[in-house]
Formats: structure tokens, C-alpha cells, sequence
């Protein structure tokens, strides 16, 4: 049976751009693309992680697989369903008020520390996986990628792979310019790459007409990319909108 992380999604062209549908990945989003980082453990070990909500939601999946007791230091929004998903598949989590708290976090927390699936070695895979597959999907260079900033290893794995055919690619950030949401934080790094702020109205209005016009319910975030994209750039959908049915925040 092949790996969750190995079978494709659609890429769908709407108004003159084409979407990447990461959304309708088993878990949800794109983070489980990464997962080939982390290493293989045996049933009833521990391990710990630092991750924002969608990187967490992906791990707490391959923990519960394998029968591996997961720990996260979570960072970053995160919505009500996240949370509960997070509990419901039996990972053990505190919450950090950033990403750098995070990391120093997950290595006191005990047990094989896990490689973050936003970081250079998840771009790296997730040049191997969503990057080669793009590559066979598309026929002509994209004008422009998009992704939210959340996201930023699919972005710059997706860049990277692209650029070794098109290197004229160009390819935009999503950050949050008022109130930030799972996938849109404030600010981030992101090497050869442009940012945007976007205000939490224009991602809401992205969202509803992404979901009224195509059927797709997209989170904020991924729904913003889309409208970003313009004709002939790429999208990466990268999250379902399922997970933001309710944006209120755990405490």
C-alpha cells in the first residue's frame, strides 16, 4: 500500500490560475509531505516536536501510526477544531508564543527530538515530493508562486524544484497584516522569496468566493494565495477549511 505522503492531488485551473490542491491531502494539508524527515522509531518510544497548528496536526497522525508517544510545543494560531483534533488523536501539547520559545521547548521535553516540518530539511523533502510532482503536473513556467507563510517549506520546496526548470520563477509569502491566522503569521524567513500582507478581511472574502465559485473550502490563508496568484501563477492550497470552522483561539 503506498504512503499517504506519496499519493498526488488534483491541480485545478480557476479563473485563469492553477491551484495545487494540497487541502485534500489524508491529513488535511500539506505538512504530511514532510514527514519522510523524521526517523523511523519503534512502537511505545517518545519524541517531541515543535510546530505550528498544521505541522502538529500532521505529526500527531504519523505518531498515532506508529504507535509513538508524541509531545509538541505548539506556536502560533490556532483554531478550536485544531486543538480538539490535537487531543482526539492523543498528543500531549503546550502552548509557546513563538516559534524560537518552541524549539528551546521540545528539546526539555524528553524523548527523540523531531526535525521541525518547517524547516530546511522539510523544504528539502518537500522539494522531493511536492516539488517533483509539480514539475510533472506543469507544462509552462507558473508567473508567479503563492503560499501563505505558515506554509513556507512547501513554498520554498515547491521554488526550488521550479527554478531548476524555470529559474525566473517568482514566488510570494502570504503574512499576516492584522490579525493572524493558522498558516499567516506576522512576519517570517524566507530566502529568495517576497512577502505580502494580507488583512484578515481580504483572506475571509478570498475564502467565500473560492469556496461559492470552485467548491473548494480552503482555509483563510490557502484561499488568499489563490486570489494572489493572478492569471497564469500557482497557488499552493495548503490547508482545508475545515480545520477553521471556528477561529477561536484555545487558551
Amino acid at each position: 500500500m503506498d504512503e499517504p505522503t506519496q499519493r498526488p492531488t488534483p491541480l485545478l485551473r480557476w479563473r485563469g490560475r492553477l491551484l495545487k490542491l494540497e487541502c485534500l491531502r489524508q491529513a488535511g494539508g500539506v505538512d504530511d509531505r514532510a514527514l519522510g524527515i523524521f526517523p523511523q522509531l519503534a512502537r511505545g518510544s517518545e519524541a517531541a516536536l515543535a510546530a505550528n497548528a498544521g505541522g502538529a496536526l500532521a505529526a500527531a497522525g504519523w505518531a498515532r501510526r506508529r504507535g509513538v508517544r508524541l509531545k509538541v510545543a505548539l506556536y502560533g494560531p490556532a483554531s478550536h477544531e485544531m486543538i480538539e483534533a490535537l487531543r482526539l488523536w492523543g498528543a500531549a501539547f503546550e502552548r509557546l508564543p513563538t516559534r524560537e520559545d518552541a524549539l528551546r521547548r521540545a528539546r526539555q521535553l524528553g524523548g527523540e527530538l523531531l526535525p521541525p516540518l518547517d524547516g530546511p530539511k522539510a523544504a528539502l523533502e518537500l522539494a522531493r515530493t511536492l516539488g517533483q510532482e509539480l514539475l510533472q503536473d506543469i507544462s509552462a513556467a507558473p508567473a508567479l508562486v503563492v503560499a501563505p507563510a505558515g506554509a513556507s517549506a512547501a513554498l520554498l520546496g515547491s521554488v526550488q524544484a521550479l527554478r531548476t526548470r524555470w529559474p525566473e520563477v517568482r514566488a510570494i509569502a502570504l503574512t499576516a497584516a492584522d490579525e493572524e491566522l493558522p498558516e499567516l503569521p506576522r512576519a517570517g524567513e524566507f530566502p529568495g522569496v517576497e512577502t505580502r500582507a494580507i488583512s484578515f478581511a481580504e483572506a475571509s472574502q478570498a475564502r467565500s468566493d473560492l469556496a461559492r465559485s470552485s467548491g473548494i473550502l480552503a482555509s483563510h490563508a490557502s484561499a488568499a494565495a489563490a486570489a494572489l496568484a493572478g492569471v497564469n501563477g500557482l497557488a499552493i492550497v495548503t490547508a482545508a477549511g475545515e480545520r477553521e470552522f471556528s477561529l477561536e483561539r484555545a487558551t
